[in-house]
């Protein structure tokens, strides 16, 4: 009991730090960025009040915080080479624009390091159908890789507004943080190393994403970069594969997956597909609009659902007060049918 408790301290303190250093090193390296020549102006607001640019690629803060908490924690070791490459990976599309083939080819090889310890079969077993799904080794590995690729992109692409990124990876993460408990329970985390890791991920990465996302939201004093984009997808799913969910963790993705399935069209060039496929905004009622021209999530719900036109912080609210709820019937589903949904390995 004493070293159950000693241990839930330390893991508290180790989020606390993850927050509060997040929180203070920020202010102190934004100015740094804007050296370095990373910022940008804040395209969903008039050009002409926006007096110098805001800081980029903040998400680098976040990386170096929860890169060196997990050095504590012997569990995470085998995590850290798949961090660091989808953090450099990010950075690298920050200074150097990656074209998006790059953007394809490079999370492959991030979750490699990871892929090499998961060398498991995984199994997936719908009980109410009697219906079995067993994966060889190898296609695991490459389910896992292609799974990181669509991962790390899909939250670059679900973006456009104040506080979106971390925001969605917030809910995403502690939504998976949920179900892992739900799975396994308290105890079975605790002595398993790969679903101890799973947690620590989760802990660290939305306490770190917090202290950033009173910084991004809006009005934001920085933007998070692809260095978070590709640090939260591969954060998502490190979790996902240690702590044997990857199945659940596509249905928890549920609001990335329906924006991919809308951004398809444009994606493959079907469809004309700007560099910034951004709402409208207008100076008269300092309200977003959609654009029919803009196939993503953002615009067809301000377009269709709300047909009209939203500040930029309610918008933020909409979309993850749905991706919220969404993700808690989902959880209260999977928690109902515990002993019909068998997700494990052999």
């Amino acid at each position: 009991m004493n070293e159950t408790l000693f241990f839930l301290l330390k893991l508290g303190f180790a989020a606390k730090i993850c927050f509060d250093f997040t929180k203070l090193a920020l202010p102190t390296f934004l100015p740094k960025l804007l050296k370095a020549g990373l910022g940008g102006m804040d395209l969903n607001k008039p050009l002409e009040g926006q007096t110098e640019k805001t800081p980029e690629a903040g998400g680098v803060i976040v990386l170096f915080v929860i890169t060196m908490i997990f050095c504590i924690f012997p569990e995470t070791y085998r995590i850290l080479p798949s961090l660091i490459a989808a953090g450099l990976l990010g950075f690298a599309d920050n200074v150097l624009n990656l074209e998006w083939r790059w953007k394809l080819i490079i999370p492959a090889f991030t979750l490699m390091p990871l892929c090499q310890h998961y060398t498991q079969t995984f199994t997936f077993e719908l009980n109410l159908f009697n219906y079995q799904i067993n994966f060889p080794n190898a296609l695991t590995t490459v389910l896992i890789i292609l799974y990181s690729i669509f991962c790390q992109n899909a939250v670059n692409i679900y973006a456009g507004i104040n506080g979106l990124e971390v925001g969605q990876s917030i809910v995403a993460q502690g939504a998976g943080l949920v179900y892992l408990f739900i799975k396994h329970g308290y105890t079975e985390c605790m002595d398993h190393i790969s679903l101890k890791a799973s947690m620590f991920v989760s802990i660290f990465f939305i306490s770190a994403s917090l202290a950033l996302f009173k910084f991004n939201k809006f009005p934001a004093k920085v933007f998070v970069g692809d260095v978070y984009t590709y640090l939260a997808g591969c954060c998502y799913v490190i979790s996902a594969v240690c702590g044997n969910y990857l199945i659940v963790s596509g249905f928890l993705y549920f609001m990335q997956m329906i924006n991919f399935i809308i951004s398809i069209p444009q994606l493959v060039g079907w469809v004309p597909c700007p560099r910034h496929r951004l709402l409208a905004f207008h100076k008269e009622d300092g309200k977003l609009y959609g654009k029919t021209e803009n196939w993503n999530v953002i615009n067809q719900y301000v377009l269709r659902i709300i047909k009209g036109g939203l500040k930029e912080d309610q918008l933020l609210k909409h979309l993850l007060t749905i991706q919220t709820v969404g993700s808690g019937i989902i959880l209260a589903v999977l928690f109902v049918m515990k002993k019909s949904v068998v997700e494990d390995d052999e």
